[in-house]
């Protein structure tokens, strides 16, 4: 065997043992990114059936916490904080409209894995990831071949 082809072979091991590597660090982040995101929907949920089991119980006392105003199209506001039912202080997803509260649809972990708010960051890490690793293998068989082109 030619060693510029033992050499070829060596840089074609070493682009895909670090395209691999790529791949393993870009998929943790993207599973690790992906879970914590679906945990936000996942609180969210859980704030939103908090209200709602709180409007079950004492409706009167509800409107009397939770309404902070109307929106544009006139659908109650609520502060899911003055119920008690949103946790982190900084939750962005405190306030919400009245029809989340009024008709809670049931979570899934598929679900909230495939929602919108998710979706996107998903799919471009995982776009990034795959390029990334394809460039790595070419840069270094690139490399192979031309330092085997040296060598021969």
């Amino acid at each position: 065997m030619a060693a510029s082809q033992r050499l070829s072979r060596g840089f074609h091991r070493l682009g895909l043992f670090l395209a691999a590597i790529i791949l393993l660090i870009g998929g943790s982040y993207w599973v690790l990114s992906a879970s914590d995101l679906a945990g936000i929907s996942w609180r969210h949920h859980k704030a939103l059936m908090c209200g709602y089991d709180f409007r079950q119980r004492d409706e009167e006392r509800f409107w009397d916490l939770s309404l902070s105003e109307l929106d544009d199209t006139g659908e109650a506001i609520i502060d899911l904080r003055a119920l008690g039912c949103s946790q982190p202080v900084n939750d962005p997803l405190q306030i919400v409209k009245f029809g989340e509260v009024r008709v809670v649809p049931s979570f899934s972990w598929i679900s909230g894995f495939g929602s919108e708010l998710l979706f996107p960051p998903i799919l471009i890490t995982a776009l990034a990831t795959l390029v990334l690793a394809l460039a790595v293998y070419g840069v270094v068989r690139a490399i192979g071949w031309v330092i085997g082109g040296f060598a021969a």
